[in-house]
């Protein structure tokens, strides 16, 4: 078998504990105000992108707040102690959760580094924004993450090597095909 059950249920927690950031991010906008604030500076003419990066941080902000009452409350996640695990629990799904936010960020620093990539060799080729006015760049939004509150939370560093090594894994492949190969096989991806 290419994973064990375990992987399976890590990888399935990972990917829930994301889900849930980015559900919470977006809630973070709505309860924070954002969207009124920024349709009120359109509507005066100002220029809105700085303020919608601040406005990311602070959904960030608010996301990691909300989880980290639940990952570190031990009312929430004290386990049943019967479990010979239970007095651990509460540390592990801190673990998890920031681990996961961690990986969303360097997955999206990823499609991120990818997408200067592709505008740089086909730029001329296919239509591709400049950049994401509405986003700051995903490697500052997880410095921004690393020196908020839950900074101090224990991490995982082979996971992230793992994902950083992948992606860099990637890059190095596509950088290594011909423009015309890179185009082909983008064409190949997107049309098909």
């Amino acid at each position: 078998m290419f994973f064990d059950e375990s992987a399976v249920i890590t990888a399935q927690a990972l990917t829930i504990s994301q889900l849930d950031f980015v559900l919470m991010h977006e809630l973070g906008h709505v309860s924070l105000d954002h969207p009124r604030q920024i349709k009120a500076l359109k509507m005066s003419g100002e220029d809105v992108t700085t303020i919608r990066h601040e406005f990311e941080f602070a959904a960030d902000a608010f996301a990691l707040e909300l989880m980290g009452g639940r990952a570190f409350s031990p009312l929430k996640y004290q386990g049943d102690p019967r479990r010979p695990d239970a007095d651990d629990t509460l540390s592990k799904q801190g673990l998890l959760e920031c681990d996961a936010v961690r990986l969303l960020f360097r997955y999206m620093q990823f499609v991120d580094e990818a997408g200067r990539h592709l505008k740089q060799r086909l730029g001329h080729d296919i239509e591709l924004k400049d950049r994401l006015d509405s986003h700051p760049r995903a490697r500052d939004r997880l410095n921004r993450f690393e020196q908020m509150a839950l900074h101090d939370t224990p991490h995982n560093p082979d996971i992230l090597r793992y994902a950083t090594s992948f992606f860099d894994n990637v890059l190095a492949y596509v950088k290594g095909l011909s423009d015309s190969d890179l185009s082909e096989t983008l064409n190949r991806v997107v049309i098909n």
